[in-house]
């Protein structure tokens, strides 16, 4: 059968927020793999860079390059965006650093215009970005299409859909054609700006000036590739509303692809699924009934990409169902595709791969199917089964067998006498709490990591809600832990937003927040820093409209809107308290007239004033990022060790305290810890010591059950020491 010359992924985890991305490999050459495990070989370009894509192809890196390069490879060459909303580079910065981590020296961007500047800002004030140079590309939008990208393989053309000229014949798709030519290309790349370099503030004024001035951009609808050696075209479709499609139908772009359609090898849709059901989008595919269609978004609504936190709440839902909880899972909808539905391809899974041969064949590839979504699904099946016994007492194994063991686990210990004692603090806070929930959306710190994700604690009670911090992906986990109807419902009803600091993981995701956030809902409280308000306006002034920005000092300041904010909430006391870690970092401690008080440390070093404010608090969230023998690394990036964490602990005297933030080298608990939470199974710590938690992603703690978590410590800490010790070492790049 041969070799093919080249190759298609598709790659989502809509379960995850994450939305369709394409990536086309060239077969030129062969690849290898060299000593320090970076590899290399044939090109690859990357059609979109949505916001938790970085974690995703980390997570499964080893299903990826199972019989080639990963992805992305250090041969990745170009990436392209089709619009600046979070779910096309939303997940841009996060790559970059995962490309910086494999060692990749440099990558082409392009997008609509306006990219510029919020990478800028981002180079300046988010992210440390050193490496690799990124050469970032904007296209104009003011010509129907635009050669926007050329090189001895392929050349990468983008469509506004305005209407143009009608174009005849496979010849006008190539540099001697009517479309624009290589000399276009050359004078996009005279005009590009290379990241990082000098004096990036004077550009990113210029590049917000320029926003603030001009319109907005209007988004790529399609990108269409020539593959030089075999002459034949891939399509992809970007669609967000029957508005677009029906532009796009009237382009002259349209109409040359539609007499062309045996040059095509394949039309990618990745456009909205409310704009695939309109009628102008079955139109768009009667055009072109002869050419072979892909839908990029049919059943990926059952596909949850993070499997490294996913396989931990399997785990653990077998100890508390309620702690932790398994994720909503949501059945997609059918998408009409009228006269083109016969020619409409769709598959489930988070990946899936086509190749393409010399003589214009494709074929769909075998992809190594990650298992862990069927395993899941079983567990939602069997959830609420009971376990039978068998004659001598002994639990059966009924279900899956994650979660069949942790339930042997549960019983063998309940059974040991380990008894569910409710601690003195526990007992006091219990009945002040009721109807109190804390979910965490993401427990790790710096870069995302398999099992752990950047921070986002959403704080839900009877009159209100409130998010602290807003990492890369939380929109995207408040989608998996709630589904995505709800979640809807959440955020609407959001009454504030908390941002402790700058950092990247704790802020990334405040702009796929607010995108997503129903018009209908009214402006969010949003208390932070300077620089969140000026990275909203930086990547979208508009964004500034649905919220209303406060420092942290100027809002504690303010006793009106102070007042106006806390009375409807029944919020008693409200304090910002500022902590040793970058400039402008804060904590944050505020209680409830019900009795009840919660005090979240942020990223910090112990800080007295914050202890002194949180003392008596009912919860208390602390950052743990280092075991205690990597003090001199906490010292140094202003982090607390997990000793330093325990004696803030014990000194506010919280009802539960529990540990988050943890460095990418623990991915379940820390060694340190694992020791002195099995010590409170055994009754080796003081009954008047309040228990303390591991946060782990989707965990939710109800303050009205602190007094079982006691008990929970153990069993938990148990479980996940014998599976840590069955897989080894992890093996994700080790840093914080």
């Amino acid at each position: 059968m041969g070799k093919p010359c080249a190759r298609v992924c598709v790659i989502r985890a809509e379960g995850d927020g994450v939305e369709p991305v394409l990536v086309l490999q060239t077969e030129k050459g062969s690849w290898c793999r060299l000593n320090h495990g970076t590899a290399v070989g044939p090109p690859q370009y990357m059609f979109g860079a949505p916001e938790g894509l970085s974690r995703l192809l980390l997570t499964h890196r080893r299903i990826l390059g199972e019989d080639g390069p990963p992805l992305p490879s250090p041969s990745l060459k170009a990436i392209f965006a089709s619009t600046l909303h979070p779910n096309q580079v939303g997940g841009l910065v996060g790559l970059f650093l995962r490309l910086k981590a494999d060692g990749h020296e440099k990558v082409h961007l392009f997008g609509p215009r306006g990219l510029v500047g919020p990478l800028l800002f981002n180079c300046q004030n988010i992210v440390r970005w050193t490496y690799p140079y990124v050469l970032v590309t904007e296209h104009e939008d003011d010509t129907p299409t635009t050669l926007v990208y050329s090189d001895d393989l392929i050349d990468v053309w983008v469509t506004s859909g305005q209407p143009g000229e009608r174009l005849d014949g496979l010849a006008r798709f190539g540099p001697s054609g009517d479309f624009p030519d290589a000399s276009t290309f050359a004078a996009l790349s005279e005009s590009s700006v290379c990241l990082p370099r000098e004096q990036l503030g004077r550009r990113a004024a210029e590049a917000r000036g320029e926003g603030n001035r001009r319109a907005a951009p209007s988004p790529v609808l399609a990108h269409c590739i020539k593959l030089k050696k075999i002459e034949k075209l891939v399509v992809i479709v970007d669609c967000a509303s029957e508005g677009e499609a029906g532009t796009l139908l009237r382009s002259g772009f349209w109409a040359c692809l539609a007499e062309n359609q045996s040059c095509i090898s394949q039309v990618f849709h990745r456009s909205a699924e409310d704009a695939m059901k309109s009628q102008s989008y079955h139109s768009l595919l009667a055009a072109l009934s002869g050419a072979t269609h892909v839908n990029m978004r049919s059943g990926a609504h059952m596909e949850f990409g993070f499997s490294g936190s996913l396989k931990t709440l399997l785990k653990l839902s077998g100890v508390d169902k309620r702690a932790f909880k398994l994720p909503v899972s949501e059945s997609a909808g059918s998408i009409g595709c009228g006269q083109g539905e016969q020619n409409m391809l769709s598959w489930a899974g988070v990946f899936h791969s086509f190749g393409l041969f010399d003589d214009g064949r494709w074929e769909a590839e075998e992809v190594p199917r990650d298992t862990l979504n069927d395993r899941f699904r079983l567990a939602l099946g069997t959830e609420n089964s009971e376990s039978s016994s068998s004659d001598n007492g002994e639990a059966q194994v009924v279900e899956d067998g994650n979660r069949g063991a942790a339930s042997l686990l549960r019983d063998s210990i309940l059974r040991g006498g380990s008894a569910q004692r409710a601690e003195p603090a526990a007992k006091r806070h219990c009945k002040e709490a009721g109807g109190v929930r804390v979910v965490f959306f993401g427990t790790g710190c710096a870069e995302p990591s398999k099992y752990r994700g950047g921070t986002g604690i959403l704080v839900e009670w009877g009159s209100g809600s409130m998010l602290l911090d807003c990492g890369e992906s939380v929109w995207g986990q408040m989608i998996r832990h709630f589904g995505k109807k709800k979640a809807l419902k959440k955020l609407s009803s959001l009454s504030c937003l908390w941002i402790s600091h700058k950092h990247a993981d704790h802020l990334l995701g405040l702009v796929s927040l607010l995108h997503n956030r129903p018009p209908s809902s009214k402006r969010l409280l949003l208390i932070g820093p300077h620089v969140a308000f000026k990275w909203l306006r930086s990547c979208d002034p508009s964004l500034l409209g649905k919220c209303v920005f406060k420092h942290h000092t100027h809002f504690m300041k303010d006793p009106e809107i102070l007042q106006r904010f806390m009375a409807p909430l029944g919020i008693a006391h409200f304090a910002s308290i500022p902590v040793y870690h970058c400039r402008d970092s804060y904590a944050v401690v505020f209680g409830h007239r019900a009795g009840w008080k919660i005090s979240f440390s942020g990223d910090c070093r112990p800080c007295r004033s914050f202890v002194e404010a949180s003392k008596g608090s009912t919860v208390l969230i602390h950052e743990a990022t280092f075991e205690t023998k990597y003090h001199k690394h906490a010292e140094r990036k202003n982090h607390c060790t997990i000793t330093e964490a325990l004696e803030v602990s014990k000194q506010v005297g919280a009802g539960i305290t529990i540990l988050t933030h943890f460095s990418q080298r623990y991915p379940y608990i820390p060694m340190e810890l694992q020791e002195i939470m099995k010590g409170e199974g055994c009754g080796e710590r003081e009954t008047s010591t309040p228990p303390v938690l591991v946060a782990f992603d989707g965990m939710c703690v109800e303050l009205s059950r602190l007094s079982e978590y006691a008990a929970t410590t153990p069993r938990v800490a148990q479980l996940l020491t014998s599976e840590a010790a069955v897989e080894g070492a992890l093996d994700d790049k080790v840093g914080a």
